[in-house]
């Protein structure tokens, strides 16, 4: 060890808390460190003391970190401490690292001594299918979605992930369940009983709650010792306890009323336990739980969170094997406890867990449950809050000074913090004072704000003017941060700097599957391998897509020639029109494209997008693609992006080499199960030498935790943005264990904010705005509202007018349509007639709108049909053949011939082997239900596919046309009918329904319009379902008011005339969902109303 000198001199800087916890080598310690507390240099302190007074060897003692850079930190500090022989000598690990290396170093003890693969996520979703494929019926965890496939399965990996960080392993977990069963089995009917007899609705009956507290407690229930996590019972009796003595302190029923919304709900009219209706659930999750990890064994893989699981198993199952790490590790230091897991905490009970400690092994925990942020991860804040309960007499210190903040911040996170209240203060409140006094000495005082704008534009515009007029005075642009607890509001903050011209760094994870470029090059590859299998038509639809691309230097008039010259020759392909075209670019590009097909038969995937990003010429081809000199040199992010993808490739491939076809395929498990490749970018838009300096840092705030800045701008401190509730689970753990990120109280959101504000050295910024992007009124994050007055800098600010609209016109407005462009659009919009389906794409702003509506309906830009839609075509084909059998035959036909039918019209849809397989399957079970449900439906004298375009019908001067599936004439009233695919709806409320019921509104304004049914009255609109819901054919009827005849004009008349008047609105300023379809629907009709 090196001369003590360094130490002794290190060691008088302390103050007298970090010396009582480096000098405190022997029993349990809690440490807990405040923001800025000086807790890292007193870890390696200790270590060096430990050296320093006792026998032990550097070996015995374990410093398990949070994160590898916290765990390369600390060795650095040893090294300056102790000496590089004796820093490299000592466990420096994560918990995941030091699982790695014991199994490492007693491999044949793990896994049955063979060499274990990890799991990836696309491993992991495949098993868990393949398990719920094989399941019994009566497991309801195997609920399939004709389209979206199981629906539990993102649930199930979320669960068996918050088990396993947990350490609760499938008989555990059984076990619990299990429990829970028994108390349900007599709990759930006395429930039941005492809410089908009482209600308590006034302050009179709130004594009656006592008998139902009483009979609870009746109930005889045994609870395991050594358990981590209380018994249910428990849980709901001193849940229903607490709400009953509230509900008597304030003589009011809202407490009780809580807890009956927490753990009852309704089901048949009856009021039963929540945990009893999940029962099947739990129990069908512990089943597939457990056949997972029979999977992952014998297929040779394990999860991530699965080599800590095997250490505690290890060291329950072998008792040498425990007494050697015991005996190995005397020693044992943790940082950033409170973002300790079950599953970790497990694994400390394992090393610590030894008679001879007497219940007070050498352990240090460092933490402060204030900063507990990561519960999404697994965190467990109980560790640190039952430290004192776990181990006997443990040595508490608290760490009060600060070396970080002016002592305004100090107040102002400490007034935040206080709120809360589940805490180790109010917990042991004569152990455990915190409040934080600032001892360094600033040369600035430091500044405070809070402001509140009219808008979020207003709020980041005024951000970065004050952002510009601190770096003009001198403040470096790395000691400035922009915090906000999501990635959405940063993405948002940095194109706003940008168009201020502020250098910006800002480290993100990002979906190379979401990546423009990326996504541009996997769709030249679709091309190339479509056109290889001689599918031209398939190919057509692709061309539109792949010319509009940038780096070609295609303008959109060359573009929108090239269509109407396909279109004009029938079916001439684009490529052909390409081949012919009088611009050199545009003949070379087809080559180009033709070539690449060519060689896509025999080249790696690895070769191709080389070819394609211009890195490599293909043999024989002048023409060289400019995607690398226009992306690639100028544009990091790009660069960064593509080299991802290429390591994924590799990496799944174990390096070798992978066709176009297995990369696509690659790409397709990845897209239908929706998992990302991510990789990690940053972000760099100044001139800075280093990658992540020279800018402003934009970060969430779990990034910044352990970092400071002289400059803190915690933005867009609203309810939505910091506490914004979670949807509820289809698939929540039992009320009893309270470790998934599903539970996220207030308490978590409170300390997120803590975090955030205890960043900021000097000057701390609190913005938010009254109103989000959209007019809607923002409720105020209530944790600021009782400041004090001489806390708050409260500004309503707004941006000037001439400044919010250059941001906007940079930010939201759309290329405008050339005078070029317009000659060829008045053509088509002159000769256009609107139909169902194209008034719903023009407004459907969140799967299409205005501007694909031009692409489709008035260009007619080709476009490939989802095999979903083909199904769908296929489907609609059995049905307008089985009413035109029955008005020929009288009489239904029957189910043979429908399925003939069925598998004439599927086998010529474009999709490949699989979804034909799937589809084909799909259809064969459908239709056999929907023949028995519905075959005495059928009768003569129905219409199908009544085809409206030779009526020349007009709604307010707009003409229309179109199609409905069925129509049935009883006198004067009709019926129309709308056959569907898919899972059925249940009423009128979500986004598919919005578009069901524009379809059938202007399908009777239509049919009602039509000369040949002049006076006929549409009196029922039915959605037809023809696929089952378990088992069940359903329709649902439509009642069509004057209100929604009258909306319906008013929706063709503006957008027949946005169409004449060639106006595609901009719609990124409208959320994408069914509230900004309903106000882009407002809107137009009110411009032409």
């Amino acid at each position: 060890m090196q001369s003590t000198h360094l130490f002794e001199e290190r060691y008088a800087l302390l103050n007298p808390e970090q010396r009582r916890a480096v000098d405190t080598i022997e029993g349990p310690v809690l440490v807990v460190a405040g923001p800025g507390s000086g807790k890292t240099e007193l870890l390696g302190m200790r270590v060096a003391n430990i050296l320093q007074k006792t026998d032990a060897a550097p070996q015995s003692i374990l410093c398990l970190t949070f994160t590898e850079a916290a765990a390369l930190n600390m060795r650095e500090r040893l090294v300056g401490l102790i000496g590089h022989k004796a820093a490299h000598e000592i466990a420096v690990h994560t918990f995941h690292s030091f699982g790695s290396r014991i199994i490492e170093e007693h491999a044949e003890l793990f896994f049955g001594g063979a060499k274990f693969q990890p799991a990836d996520e696309l491993t992991r979703i495949t098993f868990l299918e393949e398990i719920l494929k094989n399941e019994p019926h009566s497991n309801q965890l195997r609920s399939f979605h004709p389209e979206k496939g199981f629906v539990y399965l993102w649930n199930i990996v979320e669960r068996i992930g918050d088990l396993k960080r947990a350490g609760m392993d499938p008989q555990e977990f059984r076990e619990v369940i299990e429990e829970n069963k028994q108390f349900l089995k007599t709990a759930a009917p006395i429930v039941e009983q005492f809410y089908a007899e009482h209600r308590i609705n006034s302050k009179a009956k709130i004594h009656l709650v006592e008998r139902l507290l009483n009979e609870l407690r009746a109930i005889q229930v045994s609870e395991p010792a050594g358990r981590h996590y209380p018994a249910l019972h428990t849980v709901i009796i001193d849940d229903l306890a607490h709400a009953l003595i509230e509900a008597q302190n304030q003589e009011s029923t809202k407490p009780l009323t809580e807890w009956k919304n927490a753990y009852t709900t309704k089901k048949s009219e009856k009021i039963i336990l929540k945990e009893q209706s999940r029962l099947r659930r739990h129990l069908g999750l512990a089943d597939v739980y457990e056949k997972y990890q029979t999977m992952l064994y014998e297929r040779g893989r394990f999860d991530f969170d699965d080599m800590l699981m095997q250490l505690t198993v290890m060291c329950e199952r072998n008792a040498d094997f425990a007494a050697e790490l015991r005996e190995r590790f005397q020693y044992v230091l943790v940082d950033e406890f409170q973002d300790t897991s079950g599953l970790q905490m497990k694994i400390l009970d394992a090393l610590l867990d030894d008679e001879i400690h007497n219940g007070r092994p050498n352990v240090l925990a460092v933490g402060d449950d204030d900063q507990s942020i990561f519960r999404f991860q697994g965190a467990q804040i109980a560790n640190i809050l039952n430290f004192a309960q776990r181990y006997r007499d443990p040595d508490i210190i608290v760490l009060t000074k600060n070396y970080r903040s002016t002592q305004q911040i100090l107040d102002i996170a400490r007034h935040i913090i206080q709120q809360g209240e589940d805490r180790l203060e109010t917990r042991m409140p004569d152990l455990i004072k915190k409040e934080l006094r600032a001892e360094k000495k600033h040369a600035h005082p430091g500044s405070i704000s809070h402001r509140i704008f009219a808008s979020p534009l207003d709020e980041l515009a005024w951000c970065a003017r004050d952002i510009q007029q601190h770096i003009a005075a001198g403040a470096a642009p790395h000691e400035i941060a922009v915090l906000a607890p999501k990635h959405a509001m940063l993405e948002e903050a940095a194109r706003i700097f940008n168009f201020f011209e502020i250098p910006v760094v800002y480290e993100r994870q990002t979906d190379i599957l979401k990546d423009p470029q990326i996504l541009q090059i996997l769709t030249i590859f679709e091309y190339a391998t479509t056109l290889m299998d001689h599918d031209r038509q398939i190919a057509d639809a692709y061309m539109p897509e792949i010319l509009s691309y940038p780096f070609w230097g295609i303008s959109r008039i060359t573009m929108w020639n090239i269509s109407l010259a396909a279109d004009i020759r029938k079916n001439k392909p684009w490529i052909s029109v390409m081949l012919d075209h009088e611009d050199k670019k545009v003949h070379d590009i087809a080559v180009f494209l033709i070539n690449l097909a060519a060689e896509a038969k025999s080249k790696s995937a690895a070769e191709l997008f080389a070819y394609i990003t211009g890195t490599r010429a293909i043999d024989g081809v002048s023409f060289i693609s400019p995607f690398k000199s226009y992306y690639l040199e100028k544009d990091r992010e790009v660069s960064d992006a593509l080299h991802g993808l290429l390591h994924e490739i590799e990496r799944r491939n174990s390096g070798g080499e992978i066709t176009a076809k297995e990369l696509l395929a690659f790409i397709k498990l990845h897209r239908s199960h929706n998992i990302p490749i991510n990789i990690t970018q940053i972000v760099n838009t100044s001139r800075g030498t280093h990658e992540r300096e020279g800018g402003i840092q934009l970060m969430t705030v779990f990034k910044a935790k352990g970092l400071e800045f002289d400059h803190v701008y915690a933005i867009g401190c609203t309810k939505r943005n910091w506490i914004s509730a979670r949807n509820g689970q289809l698939l929540p753990l039992p009320r009893n264990l309270f470790f998934s990120a599903e539970a996220d109280t207030v308490d978590d959101k409170l300390r997120t904010l803590f975090v955030a504000l205890t960043r900021a050295r000097l000057h701390l910024t609190i913005s938010s705005s009254s109103h989000n992007k959209n007019g809607r009124e923002e409720e105020r994050l209530h944790f600021l509202q009782a400041f004090e007055p001489e806390h708050l800098d409260e500004l309503a600010g707004s941006t000037n007018n001439s400044l919010r609209t250059a941001l906007q016109q940079e930010l939201f407005i759309p290329k405008k349509v050339s005078a070029d462009e317009q000659i060829i659009l008045q053509q088509r919009a002159r000769e256009y007639r609107l139909s169902a389906s194209a008034l719903t794409t023009f407004l459907d702003i969140e799967d299409a709108g205005p501007q694909i509506f031009m692409e489709k309906h008035l260009l007619r830009f080709p476009f490939l049909d989802s095999p979903e839609a083909a199904y769908g075509t296929a489907m609609h084909a059995v049905m307008e053949e089985a009413i035109k059998i029955c008005n020929t035959a009288g009489t239904p036909p029957p189910l043979e011939l429908l399925l003939q039918r069925f598998t004439e019209v599927i086998g010529t849809a474009r999709m490949n082997r699989n979804d034909m397989r799937i589809f084909r399957e799909r259809g064969e079970k459908s239709l056999p239900l929907y023949y028995s449900a519905r075959v005495q439906d059928f009768r003569p004298g129905d219409y199908a596919e009544l085809n409206l375009s030779n009526q020349n019908i007009e709604i307010e001067g707009i003409p229309l046309t179109g199609k409905i599936d069925k129509v049935r004439i009883d006198g004067e009233e009709a019926t129309i009918y709308d056959f569907k695919t898919g899972k059925p709806i249940d009423d009128w409320k979500c986004k598919k329904a919005w578009r069901y019921q524009r379809q059938l509104t202007l399908y009777k304004l239509m049919l009602e319009a039509a000369p040949d049914f002049r006076g006929i009255h549409v009196s029922k609109a039915v959605l037809e379902f023809l696929e089952p819901d378990e088992d069940e054919i359903r329709s649902l009827d439509l009642r069509i008011s004057a209100e929604d005849i009258e909306h319906m004009r008013r929706l063709v008349k503006a957008v027949g005339s946005l169409i004449r008047n060639l106006e595609f609105p901009d719609v990124s300023r409208y959320p994408k969902t069914l509230l900004g379809i309903r106000k882009f629907e407002e809107d137009i009709m009110s411009t032409y109303s």
